[in-house]
């Protein structure tokens, strides 16, 4: 019994998920999203956008709804309206740190620049008690991805000195 609830434990929480991605691309959009752009995005029949699209405005009544140039019904979620409810994930901040730190190898200072800024934007938004959680997510991926490396001696600090040949290629 155990092995099944484990099994499709996941399965719980797709509509919420699901639910949660849409308010996420709704708040991210300065246009916003017709069904068809919501079904497309979230890989749902039209049907299902409509009940989800139903179900985020329960949720935020501030939900806007609007009609474009060419008649076509468009709906936006301020991103104010997530605040406190949606947070960047460790994994995306973390990944986001990983590309900069790559721009900087390949010497593309710019880029890491723009990227480090996003990094801290996210955890600008995120609250202190989940960033305090998320920190220490982001800094064991990276860890684990071979990026940030501990304080004290590392493997390198134990290897022995060069000898002399290779020092005198070095000056």
């Amino acid at each position: 019994m155990a092995q099944t609830s484990r099994q499709h434990g996941d399965m719980r929480y797709a509509p919420a998920e699901r639910l949660f991605r849409l308010a996420r691309a709704l708040a991210a959009t300065r246009t916003g999203l017709t069904l068809d752009e919501m079904a497309t995005e979230l890989e749902i029949g039209r049907r299902t956008a409509e009940r989800l699209r139903d179900a985020l405005v329960a949720m935020f009544p501030q939900m806007d709804c609007s009609d474009d140039d060419e008649r076509v019904r468009r709906w936006r979620l301020p991103g104010s309206a997530l605040i406190g409810v949606v947070e960047p994930r460790p994994e995306a901040v973390a990944a986001i740190e990983t590309a900069a730190r790559d721009c900087d190898v390949r010497g593309e200072a710019d880029r890491a620049r723009l990227l480090r800024e996003v990094s801290t934007t996210l955890r600008a938004v995120m609250r202190p008690d989940a960033l305090r959680r998320a920190e220490v997510d982001i800094a064991a991926l990276m860890e684990a991805e071979g990026i940030a490396m501990r304080p004290g001696r590392s493997s390198l600090s134990l290897m022995p000195p060069l000898q002399p040949p290779f020092t005198r290629c070095t000056r």
